[in-house]
């Protein structure tokens, strides 16, 4: 007979709430450089939406370079999304939205001051989360919200671009 004690009722309140959000992580998508980082949100989100989750995604307001809202790759493609000036107005959106959102997506993430806040929060309450962002400043720093992300991530993939001296990867 299995003796029922705190350590056990942890153990099965634990799994019951894994068991509850199967598909919940934290995926990173890094990059050396930005052509690449859009595409790889794109196709992530598409995924998603395939498997009929609910996604909602973010951009900074000031990353206008394809277009004022929408997240636009390289390659043409665009996925709706809302601009934000930093983390409070991710809050916002969410706390004034009638929907529940299984995955948030977020472009450009070191542009969002306190974004790792608001997604760690969101990730502990079974959301989805994926992140497009350069991880490296030029003079080769780590953007601060970047760093402070890194430990919570799932699956980091880190994006190479091409040298085009070489046609090697770039770091």
């Amino acid at each position: 007979m299995i003796e029922i004690d705190n350590v056990n009722i942890l153990r099965i309140a634990i799994a019951k709430f894994l068991a509850d959000f199967p598909e919940k992580a934290i995926n990173l998508h890094s990059h050396a450089a930005i052509q690449v980082l859009s595409g790889e949100l794109s196709e992530a989100v598409d995924r998603y939406r395939y498997q009929n989750r609910n996604v909602i995604a973010f951009k900074p307001s000031m990353d206008d370079r394809y277009d004022v809202s929408d997240i636009v790759t390289h390659n043409g493609g665009k996925i709706p999304a809302l601009t934000v000036r930093d983390a409070e107005d991710i809050y916002k959106h969410l706390a004034e939205s009638d929907e529940v959102y299984d995955v948030v997506a977020v472009d450009e993430a070191f542009l969002i001051e306190g974004v790792c806040d608001v997604l760690r929060w969101l990730y502990s309450k079974g959301v989805t989360i994926v992140v497009s962002t350069l991880d490296l400043s030029a003079a080769c720093n780590p953007f601060d919200e970047v760093r402070k992300m890194m430990p919570w991530a799932t699956h980091v993939e880190k994006c190479p671009a091409v040298c085009p001296v070489c046609s090697k990867d770039a770091y």
